[in-house]
């Protein structure tokens, strides 16, 4: 097998899971761990953070052996509305319940596409907002307020 160039897209997100993987691992180590019985605060954080390396690995392994397409460039349009849909989801879920920032958040990481189409992001927003208040709110009865 020969070695391509770690330029292509598989290698950096091998990397960038990599590193996420490995950073969260990091922080999750100051809270307790417990064990499989009596799981603390880090046990699930640590687990998943293991996993998302492991992927990562194997993603740039991948990526770095049998090369694939290589990175010609950002948008940073996608990027934009991705990470404000975080912080809007952030931001509103205290004040305005689950039903409302839930809508907000999809209706704000549609705007990452190129060609907005509002039924559908009015469809999904509806129907995500109502799948969640069933799930967290009534199967799983997380203690979150449905509305203002």
């Amino acid at each position: 097998m020969m070695i391509k160039a770690p330029g292509s897209k598989d290698a950096l997100s091998g990397l960038l899971f990599l590193a996420a993987g490995v950073l969260s691992g990091a922080l999750s180590l100051g809270l307790p761990i417990g064990d499989r019985v009596r799981m603390g605060a880090g046990y699930v954080p640590l687990a998943l953070s293991i996993i998302l390396s492991g992927l990562g690995l194997l993603v740039l392994v991948r990526g770095v052996l049998c090369g694939g397409a290589p990175v010609t460039g950002w948008h940073a349009r996608p990027v934009f509305f991705v990470v404000a849909s975080a912080l809007v989801f952030g931001l509103t879920i205290e004040r305005t319940g689950l039903l409302l920032s839930v809508f907000l958040t999809v209706l704000t990481a549609a705007g990452a596409l190129p060609v907005w189409r509002r039924l559908e992001a009015f469809g999904l927003a509806a129907g995500l907002s109502i799948f969640s208040s069933l799930l967290f709110v009534t199967l799983l009865r997380l203690p979150i307020k449905l509305w203002p």
